[in-house]
């Protein structure tokens, strides 16, 4: 049988790069998730409020919004003016958390009605006051993730010493 060995030069520097690469990179995917979600939330209608509008539109309630609506005032789980912040407010903009699970990045909201402010369930009443849907404002923000993304897989490729 034949062998043939092949000697690369430099090749232990080599190996410490391309094993440094995978650590790069994945430091790289982290701050590409965490810039680009900072990028979709940053945008006016989803943790930033709109702004409010004056006169606002009449909300239209069916009489079982309106019972519930006098239930809540009674019970004191709303306040008559409401007031962005006040002591019942949940304080929606604060509520959202961005997370990695490996290369994923994760955005969400832990308060209990962000389905109907900013989710798939948006009420129509809060488009009209100018709050957006997150997954249409991410469709709408997907070049220029794209771009954050490049750029910080650009970074991880020259820190790891490979370009």
């Amino acid at each position: 049988m034949t062998e043939i060995n092949v000697r690369i030069i430099g090749g232990d520097a080599l190996e410490k790069m391309l094993n440094q690469f995978p650590v790069e990179l994945e430091k790289a995917i982290t701050a590409a998730g965490e810039e680009s979600a900072k990028e979709v939330l940053e945008t006016t209608g989803i943790r930033k409020y709109p702004p409010v509008q004056l006169p606002r539109p009449a909300m239209p309630m069916t009489d079982k919004q309106r019972r519930g609506f006098f239930a809540k005032l009674r019970a004191g789980e709303i306040e008559v003016p409401y007031v962005r912040g006040g002591s019942k407010s949940k304080e929606f903009g604060r509520q959202f958390y961005v997370t990695q699970q490996g290369y994923n990045t994760i955005v969400g909201n832990n308060s209990p009605y962000n389905d109907y402010l900013i989710g798939p369930n948006q009420a129509a009443y809060m488009a009209v006051l100018g709050w957006r849907k997150l997954d249409e404002v991410a469709q709408e923000k997907k070049d220029k993730m794209e771009k954050i993304y490049a750029g910080w897989v650009k970074r991880s490729i020259k820190q790891a010493g490979l370009a």
